[in-house]
Parts: C-alpha cells; sequence; structure tokens
C-alpha cells in the first residue's frame, strides 16, 4: 500500500504541473488496485476528459467496466465490452453476474431457511407450554376431584326405580334404532339387486334385438345372393 501512496503523490505533483491523459489514468489505476473504486470511476472518467484518441477513450472505459464488475455493477460493464465488440469479456460479465445472483439466491434461501428453522423452535417450545400447561390443569382438576368412595356418591350409583326405567328407555330407543337401520339397509340392498335385475334385463334385451338384426341382416344377404344366381342362370337359360 505504501508504494501506491507514493506513486498517487508522484501522479498528484504531475496533474498540478499539467493535467493529463495518462497521469489520470494511472491514478484510477491505483486507485482500483487500493480497491477504492468510487475514486477510479472517478479518474477513468476524468481521463477521457483529457483526450481525443479513441484508443485511450477505449482504455478508459475498459477501466470503467471493471471497476463496474467489482462493483457488482455487472450490465454497465456488459454494454461496455459489447460497445467495443469484445465478446468474450461480455460473455464473462454475465456469467460473473450469473454467479453472483445465484450466490444472493442462496444467501437468501439460507436467511429464509434459518427463520423458518427458528420459527419451528419456537411453535415446539409454545406447543411444549402449551402441553405443561394442559398437564398442571388436569392435575388441579384431579386434586381438586370429590372422593369417589365417600357415601354420598355411593348413594348416586345406587340403582333406583326411576334410574331402572330410563335405563330400560335408553335401552328400547336403542334396539329401534337398530331395527330401523337394518330395515333401512335391507331396503337399500333390495332396491340395488333390483336396479341390477333390471339392468341385466336391459341388456339381454339389446343383446338379442342385436342378434335379431344381424339375423335379418345375413338373411337378407342369403335372399338376394339366391336372386342373383337365379337372374344368372335364367340369362344363360335365354343364351
Amino acid at each position: 500500500m505504501k508504494q501506491y501512496d507514493e506513486a498517487l503523490e508522484y501522479f498528484d505533483k504531475s496533474l498540478e504541473l499539467a493535467p493529463n491523459f495518462h497521469a489520470m489514468y494511472n491514478t484510477a489505476t491505483l486507485y482500483f488496485e487500493k480497491h477504492e473504486f468510487d475514486l477510479a470511476l472517478d479518474w477513468f472518467e476524468k481521463s477521457k476528459e483529457f483526450t481525443k484518441h479513441d484508443h485511450e477513450i477505449k482504455l478508459a472505459d475498459l477501466g470503467i467496466a471493471t471497476v463496474m464488475e467489482r462493483k457488482r455493477s455487472y450490465d454497465e460493464a456488459i454494454l461496455i465490452y459489447q460497445k467495443y465488440g469484445l465478446k468474450d469479456k461480455a460473455e464473462s460479465s454475465k456469467a460473473a453476474k450469473l454467479r453472483y445472483q445465484q450466490k444472493l439466491k442462496d444467501e437468501e434461501n439460507k436467511r429464509l431457511g434459518d427463520e423458518k428453522a427458528e420459527e419451528e423452535v419456537k411453535i415446539k417450545e409454545y406447543s411444549k407450554e402449551e402441553e405443561d400447561t394442559k398437564v398442571e390443569k388436569e392435575i388441579v382438576k384431579l386434586q381438586a376431584a370429590p372422593n369417589l368412595n365417600s357415601p354420598i356418591l355411593e348413594k348416586d350409583r345406587e340403582e333406583t326405580p326411576e334410574k331402572e326405567e330410563e335405563k330400560q328407555n335408553i335401552e328400547e330407543d336403542e334396539r329401534e334404532i337398530e331395527a330401523k337401520n337394518q330395515q333401512e339397509l335391507k331396503q337399500k340392498e333390495e332396491a340395488q339387486k333390483k336396479e341390477q335385475e333390471m339392468a341385466k334385463e336391459e341388456e339381454d334385451k339389446l343383446l338379442r334385438e342385436k342378434e335379431e338384426k344381424l339375423l335379418r341382416e345375413k338373411e337378407q344377404k342369403l335372399q338376394k345372393e339366391i336372386e342373383e344366381k337365379e337372374r344368372k342362370l335364367k340369362e344363360e337359360e335365354q343364351k
């Protein structure tokens, strides 16, 4: 870096005495080597103002294109290369652009993946907290539950005529529902069977009609053949 700074001092003095293309171009190149790309770009642009020679303007433009590539401004670099018919340089810059875009895409995917993984961890932690809360509530509920062996509950579990009658009514309702379901199932099966029989009859009918049609066509064909033979025989007899 020290040698770059010394060279820059030399060109600064040269520019003070006589501003010229070569001093400005070399100044831009030194800033480029120091990775001070904005300053390099400024000096490449300035150098073009101090020359009328096409080959020197081309040198400055190519320096600008190089800076643009380092600044990831690939489209501007590609335009300059294409302007001077440098297809290989343009293709190389396009490839660098694609690699850079892929890198950005990979970094974005990684960032999104990390965020998703972090979100999943948070969801799992939240689910665990919810489950722990449910367990705690169940424990509190069980602790607050009455003693199942208490005389009061024993009395509640005793069978009474009212409870027995209610139980019988429920069982009777269940039997009626079961019988109704069985009847509906039977009716459905009979309806399906009837539909199948009707479909079979229709199929048989169509088959018979088809056979009868073929038979009629065959008889008509045979009749025509007989008539044709008789006609030929009559013609031969007349001869």
